[in-house]
């Protein structure tokens, strides 16, 4: 167990601050430039200046924080919620089928998910096909309503602690579809900010 904590702790940080530092840094200007130090020129007569060479600029930080926390949402989302709600959905497997194909199949998506919100940060930081992040974004909510959904309809079928599935499970959602609102916001900042 305590192995697995470690590559679980290894992992969300690995992309939490993976995916800032190996696409939000300055390249190739997508977020614009800035001046560089003063550079002389000579020292000859008509020559003497000072040009100042342009330098590219990294993504802004807000944007480098939306796509690092729902890099870290995503390795939690792969490595702690979809396999959870694999081993829940084999528990309600003997007492209640019909609830058991909906964690069954979140969990499925849970392991597809992780996947496409490291893609969406990957293009909010990079600046490339942003709609294509945006879809990343409508999945991720209608995820996060089914996982809730899902925990809600056990609830009321089983009739079993329900209250004890809900709010854990209604907590998570909710900080993932606040996670999912942050990267929606980060990518209108991206489309809206002026060209480079």
């Amino acid at each position: 167990m305590s192995t697995y904590l470690i590559v679980l702790v290894l992992m969300t940080l690995s992309a939490a601050v993976g995916i800032p530092l190996a696409y939000g840094r300055a390249r190739q200007g997508r977020w614009g430039f800035r001046p560089g130090p003063g550079v002389s020129t000579g020292d000859a007569p008509y020559r003497d200046a000072h040009v100042h060479a342009a330098l590219p600029v990294g993504a802004p930080t807000s944007l480098r924080a939306a796509a690092a926390l729902n890099g870290a949402w995503a390795m939690l989302t792969l490595l702690v919620f979809a396999p959870g709600g694999i081993l829940f959905a084999m528990i309600l497997s003997s007492w209640a089928p019909v609830p058991m194909l909906l964690f069954l199949a979140v969990s499925i998506d849970g392991f597809i998910l992780p996947f496409v919100l490291l893609g969406a940060s990957r293009r909010l930081l990079q600046r490339e096909e942003l709609d294509g992040a945006r879809h990343a974004v409508t999945w991720s909510l209608i995820h996060h309503a089914a996982v809730f959904g899902a925990a809600a309809l056990t609830a009321i079928i089983t009739g079993r602690d329900g209250i004890a599935l809900v709010v854990p499970t209604g907590i998570a959602c909710a900080i993932g579809v606040g996670l999912t609102l942050l990267l929606d916001r980060a990518l209108r900042v991206a489309r809206e900010a002026p060209a480079a």
